[in-house]
């Protein structure tokens, strides 16, 4: 990459790699806060980072977050990025933005989603699963600490978040923050790892049926 950063979240598209937020030495912002986007095109057959030629990055600079921050989430769906939560200037925030996929790997504007999060998290995890948008964990300014609930955003075609849905009674076992999470096949959904109380650092993995007609999550 063209600087440090640490932080940041990152995930693949459209054959390109995309780095977001975090922290960075380099960053202009307060407390080295980052609002800067990377991309890097794949190579398919190699896997690695295209670039122009031997003095050239891979690295382009896409359009940047409407605001710096790190311990964000961020993913893909349907030709759109959307970056969740993570701390700002002030600590926690509740900003969800999308952004349009171009042809190219650029990005089209930010935009704030109709519906921003429920509560401001760091740290949260974040994935797509049978057309929805699942957050799941981080660390609250409100109520516990760290959240153990599972918000499930309904999705528009033109990628906005129009509503969240709070699955009360299909909460994770145990809050966290800087977890992972993951859909195999849009069946099941896995938690893995991150830290817990006192930001103790945890090797437990839960797991949960997901039922594809109303996005709860099962025993």
């Amino acid at each position: 990459m063209p600087f440090d950063r640490y932080s940041h979240a990152s995930t693949i598209a459209n054959g390109h790699l995309y780095v977001v937020g975090g922290m960075s030495s380099k960053s202009k912002h307060f407390a080295n806060l980052s609002d800067s986007v990377l991309v890097a095109p794949i190579d398919s057959s190699s896997g690695t980072l295209i670039s122009c030629g031997t003095d050239c990055s891979p690295w382009t600079a896409a359009t940047s977050l409407p605001t710096p921050r790190h311990s964000l989430a961020l993913v893909e769906s349907s030709g759109h990025l959307y970056a969740i939560g993570g701390v700002g200037d002030s600590g926690p925030v509740s900003e969800l933005s999308v952004a349009t996929l171009q042809p190219d790997g650029t990005l089209g504007p930010w935009r704030p989603a109709t519906a921003q999060l429920p509560l401001a998290l760091r740290a949260p995890a974040a994935m797509i699963a049978n057309g929805r948008l699942y957050v799941i964990g981080g660390l609250t300014l409100t109520g516990p600490p760290l959240s153990t609930r599972v918000l499930v955003g309904h999705l528009a075609p033109d990628g906005d978040v129009l509503s969240w849905e709070d699955l009360e009674t299909d909460r994770i076992i145990g809050g966290r923050l800087a977890h992972a999470v993951a859909s195999w096949n849009g069946t099941f959904v896995y938690v893995s790892g991150g830290a817990g109380v006192e930001e103790s650092p945890l090797s437990d993995v839960e797991f949960a049926r997901i039922d594809p007609c109303t996005g709860h999550l099962l025993p």
